[in-house]
């Protein structure tokens, strides 16, 4: 199992962003997800979104650490259909306002579409500035 951990800081707001190759959906077919720079590239591209997520939401903790589960998949229509979940890692229950608009925004990743599913996993700490 390979992990990269990248540091993202802005405006306040960290962000660990994870990689991890986990098990596929197909394991008899397992296919590599695309390579660590796609899925940070994707990920870069959204960030402001998922600050923005955890910025708005004032029933969001000064402190947060959540992981969130991608399930990345060939769509015919959309060319990659990725699938995403969110949960804290203490297991307390997060806003709907925030879940939601954590899914959606992971939902919009642009990543090449792949031959076969895979799973990936990324964890984020959440912090307000000054904390």
């Amino acid at each position: 199992m390979k992990t990269k951990i990248v540091l993202v800081m802005l405006g306040g707001v960290v962000a660990w962003l994870a990689y991890t190759r986990l098990s596929s959906r197909h394991p008899v077919q397992q296919q590599q997800p695309p390579p660590p720079p796609s899925i940070r590239a994707a990920m870069h591209g959204i960030i402001q979104q998922v600050q923005a997520c955890y910025e708005h939401d004032a029933n969001v903790p000064a402190e947060l650490a959540i992981t969130a589960t991608l399930d990345v998949s060939r769509d015919a229509d959309l060319g990659t259909r990725v699938d995403a979940a969110v949960h804290t890692d203490d297991g307390s229950p997060l806003s709907h306002e925030f879940a939601s608009c954590m899914r959606a925004t992971l939902e919009t990743l642009a990543l090449p579409a792949p031959e076969h599913a895979f799973h990936v996993t990324y964890p984020f700490e959440f912090r307000r500035a000054g904390m």
